[in-house]
C-alpha cells in the first residue's frame, strides 16, 4: 500500500474510532506534501469535522483532531481550544558537556534510530541549548526514558506542557492596502500578493484556511485578529480596518509573517 493510501486509512479509522470513543482522536503528523490530498479526502470522500493541531499556531507538521459527537458543534464554531486536549505535548532536550552543534537533522537522524517513524514526530525546534520537539503523549513518555543522544551528544530529555513551548520571535510584514470587502478572497489576495481569481483557485483546492479552519467558501467574511493561512504561500494575521478610500474600498492592516 502507498504512502499516502496509508495516511488515507488512518485518518478513516481515527474519525471513527472518535465516534466511537466518545473521545477526542488524533492522527499522526501529516506534513505540507501530503495535505493536499488529506484535505480533499476529509471534505468530499470522509465528509468529517475535525481540525489541524501541530501543538503551537504556526505548525507546518499537524495533527488532525477527529471531535466526539458531543464536540463536534464546538469544532464547527472554532470555540473548542486544542490546547485542552493534551494528547501532544513537547519534548524538551538540553545538551550535556559537549555542546556541539546540533542541526534539525541530527535531531531528526537520531530519534529515527530510535525506530520512530517520521509521521510520529512533529516540528523540531532548535535552540543554541538544545531543541523542542512536539510528539504525542505516549511516544513522548518513551522518550523521555530512552533517548539520551544525537551523535556523540548527550542529551537531557523532560516533557513539558505545550504552554511553555520555548517559540523564536517571528518577523512579519506590514501590508497596509484596501479592498472591496472583507470576503476571504479578497484578503488572500491582498496578504500573499496573488489576484483574486487565483485566491479563488486556492480557495477552491482547500488550501485556504482562518484560525486553523479551512474555509471552503469565497465569501466567508474576515474578523479582526483573524489568523490566515495559504498552504505552501504562509500565515499572516487581519489587524484590522483603518479608513476608506477616496472611492469608498476599505483601507486595511495585514501583518504578514517573513
Amino acid at each position: 500500500m502507498e504512502h499516502e493510501d496509508l495516511i488515507l486509512n488512518q485518518l478513516k479509522d481515527k474519525c471513527f474510532q472518535a465516534t466511537r470513543s466518545g473521545n477526542i482522536v488524533a492522527s499522526d503528523f501529516i506534513g505540507a506534501s501530503d495535505l493536499a490530498r488529506v484535505e480533499n479526502y476529509l471534505n468530499h470522500q470522509l465528509k468529517a469535522d475535525y481540525i489541524y493541531f501541530g501543538g503551537y499556531e504556526d505548525a507546518e507538521r499537524v495533527c488532525v483532531l477527529f471531535p466526539p459527537d458531543y464536540l463536534v458543534e464546538d469544532f464547527r464554531d472554532g470555540s473548542f481550544d486544542p490546547y485542552e486536549d493534551e494528547s501532544l505535548v513537547v519534548l524538551r532536550l538540553s545538551k550535556g558537556k559537549n555542546k556541539r552543534e546540533l542541526s534539525h537533522r541530527d535531531y531528526l537522524g537520531s530519534l529515527m534510530g530510535e525506530g520512530l517513524k517520521r509521521e510520529k514526530i512533529g516540528d523540531i525546534l532548535v535552540r543554541d541549548d538544545g531543541a523542542d520537539i512536539i510528539v504525542s503523549r505516549e511516544i513522548g513518555k518513551y522518550l523521555e526514558a530512552h533517548y539520551s543522544k544525537a551523535g556523540r551528544v548527550e542529551l537531557q530529555a523532560e516533557l513539558v506542557p505545550l504552554q511553555d513551548l520555548k517559540l523564536s520571535q517571528r518577523p512579519m510584514m506590514a501590508i497596509h492596502d484596501t479592498v472591496p470587502s472583507l470576503r476571504i478572497d479578497c484578503l488572500i489576495a491582498s496578504a500573499f500578493g496573488i489576484s483574486r481569481s487565483k485566491a479563488l483557485e486556492e480557495i477552491k483546492r482547500g488550501m485556504v484556511f482562518v484560525n486553523n479552519r479551512q474555509i471552503p467558501k469565497a465569501s466567508y467574511e474576515v474578523k479582526e485578529g483573524d489568523k490566515i493561512t495559504l498552504r505552501g504561500k504562509g500565515k499572516a494575521i487581519y489587524r484590522g480596518q483603518t479608513g476608506l478610500s477616496k472611492k469608498g474600498r476599505l483601507a486595511i492592516l495585514i501583518e504578514k509573517y517573513v
